[in-house]
């Protein structure tokens, strides 16, 4: 990690806000800016710079050319430049050198684009462009021959159908971060990204065949992007949208989010992608995971609100690892803002109400609420370089909507993106700082310090930094315009520590820091006496036994959403965290006794998640019984500062993770077990947590679920309905039942104790047995459920078979005429009627009498062949699992 000196001149040079006052000079900040001359600066070692030249000039792009035999261009002269290409053939003058300048150049917003030869063994550019910036690693050897037979999407690859070149690298492989935009045909990449470096896999000199003049002008093109902001909506709004935009001077281009969503590859040609759905775009979890993409690259990203709706929300990575919004649950709220936020998003916007808003999502970790509705739920929040606007712009608002639409915007474009390379700055304005620079040291922690009396850094010099470190001791230069500062630098996910005089009532940090982000009220009187006596349990204070300090105050009380982590032995907050600040109640450069040194070192490890914040399971079960189909719970106290997700495992197999909070957190053991894609449902299920926090740390959590099932099936129906022998006009009777038990597995059915049918049986479903060719008179039905356990349950039923009431007329007479006679017969007959019975349920059925001149004969009281089981309802499963989110 390069350390830097904040009074060289090369790094003044990088300063983009304000200017430094050295021995009386005032050293302008470079910054970039378009050239009159050509927006574009060909560096080359080459012969056949007149080539690209005319390419460039044919699409309408000015160049100029800079040769690198003998000589590099500074940053202050690459600044006045768009684009560089660097396009070397031999080894140019200095790569060491010409990869610092080219990552300063980049860091300033410039854009550079470095052929196959730049990341060649013995000639690629070398410097921190190689370690931090380019797209490809350093190969071996650059002279391979690859073709290209077109098909890429890629608007870069437009119009061109077909390439060869001789002089491609197939040793070199992406860096992490990069991305491939297009490759050979061989699978090796021909062009990749990282943020603001383009990599080009093939040297355009000569050894090509196809269309280079194109590919080249392409290039450069997709780097010299025109549209400021993608606006990607499912909207009849988006003229509006796009009117407010281009009135206030900003270029966007509109994309249909319906049936298709932007690759990866399209989303990064745009610095600001603004998100406005109103009802599903298409595909949210792959739009999600492209999101978290884009943004990994440097892009930013803007998501109103129905894209944190429960139905409609981005999903995917972005929900999980960027959006600062929790998803909703009904985004159709009305709110009001009145006016008076000082962040500088809302200039302009003196009122506004919106009725499709959300009270029911909250602020992700790490996330920071920007601007409230007057009702106190965020209006807008930030996480990173993402933004999300809790309101739709598209109708339903009054007040000042365009002017707010456009700030959004213009904030996105302005605001620095967070990358930070080095590790601690030491901000300060102390005659202790060699102290402060020797601790952090012998932690293995490598810090900058910047001495802040006569000037503070900007935003864009503390995005370089994962955290800052702020110890002043008189006050600092501009602390009102340092809080701001430290605000933009908070709201980007930078971390910010601020010890004791940094709330002082004179001395104290103003400005948004003061209002949004401090952990700490501003104070009276720094100048009390405190000790700490040991005994906190918070990671932060491993190897502090005691400590005294005469620095501290007393006066000063935590803000709205601060937590004290640990006291003084009085009573008083020592260290109070909120968010991405952390205040330390304490000076740290003379008066004090105790382990002020480990404290300090802990302080930063803590920030930088090198402390070992592993998440504590204080509470929980090493085996859990658990009666199936139960609302049975586990219960876990989970403590950590920084809490982030669990993993949940059974047998293995990942089932799902989900968010935690610090304290009591309830699963339900169904929502554990169920969820996984097994047959099993009984038995011992090894169940394993991985709890994380945000810095990654993690810890496991293993116990066992023995899943029973102790309790028999319940019948929640059961009849026996009799029947007329030789009604031939009515259905014979039949079992009708239903019963509940999560494992029901069988059925048995016993007539007179004589077997009579079987099933499969799935809970709660209604089963009809048709019972047929039973003797005349009553009989017993024995019905039973079997579940998975062997458990059962019988209920016995009686059921009557009766004879169908009829009347037999006979009658004879012959006559007789040589051989010939007829005789006549009627009989009449009465059966009676049948009833059932049933100790579930009771009922009775009467038939009426129908002529049959037929009556089966039946010689055992069993039933006929052939019986007719059917089921009337398909089988309906019960005790359906549904996953339940944690309390």
């Amino acid at each position: 990690m390069r350390s830097k000196t904040i009074l060289s001149t090369f790094v003044l040079s990088l300063l983009l806000l304000g200017s430094l006052q050295v021995a009386g000079e005032d050293i302008q900040p470079v910054e970039i800016q378009t050239s009159s001359s050509g927006n574009v600066l060909v560096l080359h070692t080459s012969s056949y710079i007149a080539d690209y030249l005319t390419w460039l000039s044919d699409a309408g792009i000015p160049a100029v050319e800079y040769p690198a035999y003998s000589s590099i261009p500074s940053v202050a002269e690459l600044a006045v430049y768009d684009l560089v290409m660097f396009i070397p053939d031999v080894l140019s003058h200095n790569n060491s050198q010409l990869g610092d300048n080219f990552a300063d150049y980049i860091e300033l917003g410039g854009k550079v684009i470095v052929f196959t030869f730049g990341f060649h063994a013995s000639w690629g550019v070398t410097g921190r462009y190689n370690t931090t910036h380019a797209p490809f690693t350093i190969g071996t050897d650059p002279y391979s021959s690859n073709t290209y037979s077109g098909g890429s999407p890629h608007p870069i690859m437009q119009s061109v159908t077909s390439l060869t070149n001789s002089y491609t690298e197939q040793t070199n492989t992406l860096t992490s971060g990069a991305v491939s935009l297009v490759d050979w045909d061989s699978g090796y990449s021909m062009i990749a990204q990282k943020g603001n470096s383009l990599g080009v896999n093939l040297y355009p000199g000569f050894g090509y065949t196809g269309d280079m003049s194109v590919l080249f002008q392409n290039v450069a093109l997709h780097m010299l992007k025109t549209s400021d902001v993608l606006i990607l909506h499912k909207s009849s709004y988006a003229s509006d949208y796009m009117t407010w935009l281009a009135d206030a001077g900003i270029v966007a281009t509109e994309y249909f989010a319906s049936n298709t969503i932007p690759s990866v590859d399209v989303l990064s040609q745009y610095r600001v992608v603004m998100f406005i759905p109103d009802v599903l775009s298409h595909n949210n979890s792959q739009l999600g995971d492209n999101f978290a993409d884009y943004i990994e690259l440097g892009g930013k990203v803007i998501v109103f609100t129905f894209g944190f709706h429960a139905s409609w929300g981005v999903t995917g990575r972005y929900n999980t690892s960027y959006a600062p919004f929790t998803i909703g649950t009904d985004p159709y709220s009305s709110n009001t803002y009145s006016g008076g936020s000082p962040h500088p998003i809302m200039d302009g916007v003196s009122s506004l109400t919106n009725s499709f808003t959300e009270q029911t999502n909250t602020l992700t970790s790490g996330a920071v609420s920007l601007v409230n509705w007057d009702s106190g739920y965020s209006m807008i929040a930030q996480k990173g370089n993402s933004l999300g606007v809790n309101l739709y712009p598209g109708v339903g608002y009054t007040g000042d909507m365009s002017t707010l639409f456009v700030n959004t915007a213009r904030h996105m474009l302005q605001s620095t993106t967070f990358n930070p390379q080095e590790e601690v700055l030491v901000l300060h304005k102390s005659n202790y700082v060699s102290d402060y620079m020797t601790w952090l040291a012998d932690a293995g922690i490598v810090a900058t310090e910047y001495n802040a009396l006569s000037s503070i850094p900007s935003v864009d010099e503390l995005s370089q930094y994962k955290v800052v470190m702020f110890i002043p001791d008189v006050l600092s230069h501009n602390n009102s315009q340092l809080g701001d500062n430290f605000a933009d630098y908070i709201e980007l996910g930078g971390k910010v520590i601020v010890f004791t005089f940094g709330f002082h009532a004179s001395w104290g940090v103003t400005g948004r820091y003061n209002t949004t982000h401090a952990p700490f009220t501003i104070g009276t009187d720094p100048y009390s006496s405190n000790t700490y006596s040991g005994g906190s349990p918070h990671p932060i204070m491993d190897g502090v036994s005691s400590l005294t300090n005469s620095y501290t105050e007393q006066t000063n009380t935590l803000t709205s959403g601060a937590i004290s982590l640990v006291d003084w032995d009085s009573g008083y907050s020592m260290i109070a965290e909120k968010g991405n600040t952390l205040g330390v109640n304490l000076y740290p450069g003379v008066g004090y006794t105790g382990d002020m040194s480990i404290l300090f070192q802990n302080l930063a490890m803590y920030m930088l998640g090198v402390v070992d914040t592993t998440p504590q399971v204080l509470i929980g079960p090493s085996s859990v019984v658990y009666e199936i189909g139960t609302d049975a719970s586990i219960d876990l106290t989970i403590i950590d500062n920084n809490p982030s997700r669990i993993d949940v495992y059974v047998n293995t197999e990942f089932v799902f993770n989900t968010t935690w909070v610090n304290g009591t957190n309830i699963f339900s053991v169904s929502d554990i077990v169920f969820d996984i894609d097994t047959t099993q449902l009984l038995g011992l299920f090894d169940v394993q947590l991985i709890i994380f926090d945000e810095g990654n740390n993690s810890i496991t959590y293993d116990f066992t679920v023995n899943v029973v099932d102790t309790l028999s099936p319940v019948f929640i129906s059961a009849n026996a309905i009799g029947y007329m022998l030789g009604d031939a006009s009515e259905a014979p009777g039949n079992v009708t039942f239903v019963a509940v038990d999560p494992t029901a597995t069988e059925y048995s059915i016993f007539v007179d104790g004589v077997f009579y049918a079987e099933g499969n049986y799935s809970s709660n479903s209604e089963v009809v047995v048709e019972l047929a060719g039973f003797h005349p008179g009553d009989h017993i039905v024995d019905l039973t459920i079997f579940d998975l356990a062997g458990n059962k349950n019988q209920v016995s039923l009686s059921f009557s078979v009766g004879e169908v009431a009829q009347t037999s007329t006979s009658s004879t007479s012959e006559t007789s005429t040589d051989d010939t006679s007829t005789s006549e017969t009627t009989t009449t007959s009465t059966t009676p009627v049948s009833t059932s019975t049933s100790t579930v349920e009771t009922s009775t059925t009467t038939e009426e009498p129908s002529n049959s001149s037929d009556e089966p004969t039946i010689d055992l009281d069993l039933p006929v062949n052939n019986l007719v089981v059917t089921m009337v309802s398909g089988l309906i499963s019960t005790y359906a699992i549904r996953r339940r989110k944690l309390n």
